[in-house]
C-alpha cells in the first residue's frame, strides 16, 4: 500500500545537495546519534551500513567544518584502508573545495539514479 506521493513542489528538499551543505551540522548530528545508538549492531550484523554511516558522519563533519568529529571518525575508519585514505586526503582540503567536490559527486550520483 502507498503511504504518500512525493512531489517536486517542496521549497526545501532534505536530500538536495544545497540543503545537505547548508544543514551539514544537523545531518552530522543525526549520523553521530545513529552510530551511538546502533553502531555496535550495525558493525556486527550490517557492516556495509556501518561503513556507510561512518562515511556520512565524516562527510557532514567535513562540510560543516567540525575538525574534531573529522579526526574522531578518521580513527574509526582506519580498518577500512581505502575509505580512510580518501577521507584523510579530503580532510586536508579547504572547505570550499570539499563543498565543490560534494556538489559534483551528488550531481553525478543523481544522474546515475535516473
Amino acid at each position: 500500500p502507498m503511504v504518500c506521493v512525493l512531489g517536486i513542489e517542496a521549497e526545501v528538499r532534505l536530500t538536495s545537495p544545497s540543503t545537505q551543505i547548508k544543514r551539514a551540522s544537523e545531518h552530522m548530528l543525526l549520523a553521530h546519534e545513529t552510530l551511538q545508538k546502533f553502531g555496535a549492531i550495525l558493525q556486527q550484523q550490517f557492516p556495509e551500513q556501518y561503513l556507510s554511516r561512518l562515511m556520512a558522519l565524516i562527510t557532514y563533519a567535513l562540510l560543516s567544518g567540525d575538525k574534531q568529529i573529522v579526526e574522531q571518525t578518521l580513527v574509526r575508519l582506519m580498518p577500512y584502508k581505502k575509505q580512510y585514505l580518501l577521507f584523510k586526503v579530503l580532510s586536508l582540503l579547504p572547505r570550499f573545495l570539499i563543498v565543490q567536490l560534494f556538489t559534483k559527486y551528488r550531481q553525478v550520483s543523481l544522474q546515475r539514479a535516473d
